[in-house]
């Protein structure tokens, strides 16, 4: 059973009273055996009534009131008099903030109520110091100046035997708190009108004027505010901050009602409730009868026949949902054929067909919105031509962009990069065209024209400020371009990006020998200055400079490569990244969590993934090897040298790669400084080391000419363009990679996309970018389709040179048709003769719907031909019949293309097999007597078509074929 040790009180179930156990703090416990007098164990407890109330907490837990000493609690030996109550003996005053308001002022002065000995020099007063015992006396004389001292709201009332100072609040004046001095020297404080010692005895009149700014600055506990209902534990003194009664009076407050919150309602608020239900209840009447009045007004001019104005509903809507709405109602009714969409609404939908040709089709098939055929959008989306080389409407709808672009925001880089592709040979039926040919336009090497593309060098601008990124050309070449055409395709794109109303500034390339070859054939190949005078504009400059995330790729496969670097701090040592990678590895807890064998030793793709480069020169490593290095875990004792490596390389890492305003690049800041202390540590680096323990000559020159472009662009910012900041990714090539991403993934399966998905791929991105008008402009995104489907040069071009082919066609087969039958050319036909029927089957069908209808005779045949066999097992009554004449004639072109088209294909095989045809001539024909000139040439021509589509379908095959042997072997040799 527990009991007090100092007075013997036992706690049972039905007492108030607390018990609380012995600190079992060893100095604590001695502090209060010296106020106590006696000496206590760490198993003893002393019962509440010999402490001072302000050493006491309560708290409710469970719906129960709990008691808790504060820390710097101390008991003393004797009870007061009252048993609930003792009077508290003199000890250190807790630490209080009260304020004094003054009364000229009008401002708070906040005092610290710490000590009272500090009093007096915190109050000027000249009040005398006087005993206890004569503190009434003293009051009494010096009354006029206590009052200037009181806070506001404070007063004093002077009676026969004693003196009582109270504090008046509230709108309805009430007294809240009062200090009663009797005459015999006895103080009292009443907080709402309950009892309680104060915090302390004032012996002087400086300490009780603190003792009244002590009780200002409690906050009043409101009571329980049901029935007036007071808890018996209430002090009067709330000390919740959000609360307006204390703990005690709260937990009545919830066990009398169940919604606390509405416990007591004054009546004002329930006047306020019946006037707002009363005006709730007069405006439900009126919109009951004005929907009324609405409805008749709808009945009389429905029998009017009377039309609603649709104009002044839509009017209210949002723009973009204002032309689906008007598109909804002008295309009501129609056949899906007769509609007709503004050139708003086709720009909309081209961005929904580009973004995700799924939602287009549900939006379509469920017809939740008017959306024309995907034919419809893909002769709009043809008007840029899938051809490789600079589209020059592309640029006439990106001078009609830039207009509505700030300057400043039309400045930016040049990207160029290349990937690699699956060469593949397509025939283009609109061109006449064998593609899939190296293409780098005017430059294109002669030894090269009949070569496959295996490389797709893509040119992309990127905006310094702003979100501008278009990818304004690409081109098909037989491995890596050459410096010098590359410097040719690069200065004709600066040319017509400039002539779009673009800024280029920098041209940006990876570490290739041939970008630096690049460099050089524009006198801009010294890493110390790499910057030649702008083509354009000879005030300006063009500046080179290199993929930063590229060259710290190339940093970590030199390191890999060579073990160790020798740097002025020492030796740089593959060593420490396997000894920390080998340390993590016995711990389930790691440091470099990140660091895996991919990053110290890469294999193959794994060395041309820059995400390693920078995890593996990161602060997290520096940082682990640093707490190695301290542990004095052995293996890491000497790896200071690579500490400081990968912390300069980090920091590097952070400026170049700044991509907003709060780590953007600035004039005069710590980053620039950091960048020029760099150049001069390649310089030392170089100096103190041998040539193999130091960067290759490319990674080198490339390091030195980026942090020297950078220093020059941020002058040339700052001081021409009045840019605030540089954001250094802007200058690196991470929108063209996630170009080359983009262009990968909508290969489908075939992570490396032939040379026809790459064109058609890069036309609907790039066309993406370029019809999206420009934030905060005015400019429809009809305008920007307008400008692009509008009749080019380039488009002519391309018309001009398929309409040049055919005439050239033309000419041949009418010298075969004219000549003499004596020099034609006898039919040997050693080929499946039902199969032949078959395609020439489609040859008929297609054209079965001539005007002549005995030309349509010629062409169509009846079916009981031997040949036709096997278009009877396939047919389900929808195949078409070739004609006897039909089949003799396309007999008679196989046998004289066969063997050239049994060749490897080239780019002008077209104009051979024209050739071929013209030389031998033709003995038979299709058509009536008027019309067998002109439906013959038909015949031949969609003949051919076909046929190079065949064999170039067929080549693609037999690639396809031979790359999937290696592959093939390779799988089976890890089996092994």
């Amino acid at each position: 059973m527990k009991k007090c040790a100092l007075c013997g009180f036992v706690k049972v179930s039905n007492t108030d009273l607390s018990l609380f156990q012995v600190p079992t703090d060893t100095h604590k416990l001695q502090t209060w055996n010296e106020a106590l007098g006696t000496i206590l164990s760490k198993n003893d407890h002393v019962c509440m009534r010999h402490f001072a109330k302000h050493f006491i907490r309560e708290f409710v837990n469970n719906g129960k009131i709990r008691r808790t000493l504060t820390a710097d609690a101390i008991p003393y030996q004797n009870l007061g008099t009252s048993s609930k109550s003792p009077s508290p003996p003199v000890v250190p005053v807790r630490p209080l903030k009260c304020y004094l308001k003054s009364r000229s002022q009008g401002s708070h002065t906040y005092i610290p109520a710490s000590e009272p000995s500090e009093s007096p020099t915190q109050i000027e007063t000249n009040l005398p110091s006087s005993s206890i015992s004569t503190l009434y006396e003293v009051l009494r004389e010096n009354l006029h100046q206590l009052v200037g001292l009181l806070p506001i709201e404070w007063g004093i009332h002077a009676g026969i035997s004693k003196i009582t100072i109270c504090h008046i609040s509230g709108t309805i004046p009430a007294i809240d708190k009062t200090i009663i001095i009797d005459s015999k020297g006895d103080i009292k404080l009443m907080i709402k009108n309950i009892c309680r010692a104060p915090d302390f005895l004032p012996g002087t009149l400086e300490e009780l004027v603190t003792l009244i700014k002590t009780v200002h600055s409690i906050k009043v506990c409101n009571g329980s505010g049901v029935d007036g209902k007071i808890s018996p534990f209430c002090t009067g003194e709330n000390t919740q901050m959000k609360s307006e009664r204390c703990r005690a009076c709260a937990l009545i407050r919830k066990k009398n009602c169940k919604n606390p919150k509405k416990a007591t309602q004054p009546i004002v608020k329930q006047e306020r409730k019946r006037k707002r239900y009363s005006y709730l209840l007069t405006k439900q009447v009126k919109q009951s009868q004005k929907i009324r009045d609405l409805q008749k007004c709808a009945k009389l001019k429905s029998a009017m026949g009377t039309v609603p104005n649709i104009d002044g509903i839509i009017a209210r809507l949002p723009e973009n949902q204002k032309l689906a709405v008007k598109t909804c109602f002008e295309t009501a009714g129609k056949a899906p054929r007769g509609k007709r969409y503004t050139k708003d609404w086709i720009y909309t939908c081209l961005l929904i067909k580009i973004k995700s040709p799924k939602l287009y089709r549900h939006l379509r098939s469920r017809e939740l919105l008017p959306l024309p055929s995907p034919s419809t959008l893909s002769n709009y989306i043809r008007n840029i031509d899938s051809s490789y080389g600079f589209q020059t409407q592309l640029f006439k709808a990106l001078k009609e962009k830039t207009k509505n672009i700030p300057e400043r925001e039309c400045h930016g880089t040049l990207m160029v990069d290349e990937c690699k592709i699956t060469p593949c040979k397509y025939f283009d039926k609109n061109r006449f065209e064998v593609m899939g040919f190296v293409d780098l336009g005017d430059y294109t090497p002669e030894p090269q024209k009949d070569q496959l593309g295996d490389h797709a060098l893509v040119i992309m601008f990127q905006s310094f400020a702003g979100k501008h990124v278009q990818a304004v050309g690409c081109f098909l070449s037989r491995g890596s371009v050459l410096g010098t055409i590359q410097a040719k395709l690069v200065l004709e794109a600066v040319t017509l990006c400039e002539a779009a109303g673009l800024y280029v500034d920098v041209v940006t390339a990876d570490g290739a020998t041939w970008n630096r070859a690049m460099w050089k054939s524009f006198n801009a190949g010294n890493p110390e200055a790499p910057w030649c005078i702008h083509p354009c504009n000879n005030n300006r400059k063009l500046r080179m400079c290199s993929d930063f995330p590229h060259l710290l790729k190339c940093i970590r496969n030199r390191l890999v490569a060579q073990k160790e670097f020798h740097v002025p701090e020492g030796r740089v040592r593959l060593a420490d990244f396997e000894n920390l990678l080998e340390y993590d590895a016995k711990n389930h807890f790691k440091y470099a969590y990140k660091l895996t064998r991919k990053h110290v030793h890469p294999e193959q793709h794994e060395k041309m993934t820059t995400k390693y480069a920078f995890q593996l020169f990161s602060g997290t490593v520096a940082d682990a090897l640093t707490a190695l290095k301290d542990k004095q875990v052995p293996q890491f004792v000497n790896c200071q040298p690579t500490i400081q490596f990968c912390r300069r390389l980090n920091e590097l890492s952070d400026i170049l790669n700044s991509s907003n305003r709060f780590n953007g690049l600035r004039q005069s800041s710590q980053q620039q400084a950091a960048l020029e202390d760099f150049l001069i540590y390649l310089q030392l680096w170089e100096s103190c080391s041998e040539p193999q323990y130091f960067l290759t000559k490319s990674t080198a020159e490339g390091l030195k000419a980026t942090i020297n472009t950078t220093l020059n662009l941020l002058d040339y910012c700052t001081n021409e363009l009045k840019f605030e900041y540089l954001m250094t990714t802007r200058i690196n090539q991470d929108p063209l990679e996630h170009f080359f991403g983009l262009l990968r993934a909508s290969g489908g399966a075939n992570s490396s996309p032939e040379s026809g998905q790459i064109a058609q791929i890069f036309r609907l991105l790039s066309l993406y970018s370029l019809i999206k008008p420009p934030k905060g402009s005015n400019v429809s995104g009809g305008s920007m389709l307008e400008a692009l489907i509008s009749e080019t040069s380039a488009l002519h071009c391309n018309k001009d040179k398929a309409m040049r082919i055919k005439e050239k066609f033309d000419l041949e087969l009418d010298k075969a048709l004219h000549n003499d039958i004596n020099f034609g050319t006898t039919v040997s036909f050693r080929d499946n003769e039902e199969a032949f029927a078959y395609v020439c089957g489609s040859i008929a069908r297609r054209h079965k719907l001539e005007e002549c209808a005995n030309c349509v005779e010629t062409i169509v045949g009846d079916g009981i031909e031997e040949f036709n066999t096997f278009i009877i097992l396939r047919s389900r009554g929808h195949l078409t019949f070739p004609s006897n004449q039909l089949i003799t004639l396309l007999q008679e072109v196989e046998s004289l293309i066969a063997k050239t088209l049994h060749q490897e294909i080239k780019r002008n095989t077209l104009l051979e097999v024209i050739q071929i045809i013209g030389e031998h001539g033709l003995t038979s024909f299709v058509g009536c007597d008027e019309h067998k000139i002109e439906i013959t040439k038909k015949i031949v021509f969609s003949f051919i078509m076909l046929r190079l589509t065949f064999s170039c379908q067929r080549e693609a095959r037999k690639r396809a074929a031979d790359s999937s042997k290696p592959k093939k072997l390779a799988k089976l040799s890890r089996l092994v």
